[in-house]
């Protein structure tokens, strides 16, 4: 609960700050977010804040990695489905 506070003050400080409404904010965080927001914002999104150096390149290479790792499970998954519809003919 005490986090999910934060986010809502979090967002209101920087639709204050960018003087935007506050429903045009929309945070999360990353590190828990699923492959396809972090690839998305891999892609299209614009670091506001690194706490250390390196930090947006160790995400970047995580959101790629789970990437990689999803698409080989999902190819799996769908070459084994094709097989089992092609035997069932």
């Amino acid at each position: 609960a005490a986090q999910i506070e934060a986010l809502i003050a979090l967002g209101a400080d920087l639709a204050a700050a960018f003087r935007v409404p506050v429903e045009t904010i929309d945070l999360t965080h990353l590190n828990r977010a699923g492959t396809l927001l972090r690839n998305v914002v891999r892609r299209e999104g614009t670091v506001l804040l690194e706490r250390r150096g390196g930090e947006r390149v160790e995400f970047e290479l995580r959101a790629m990695q789970s990437d990689d790792d999803e698409r080989g499970f999902r190819r799996a998954v769908n070459d084994a489905l094709f097989r089992r519809l092609m035997e069932a003919r």
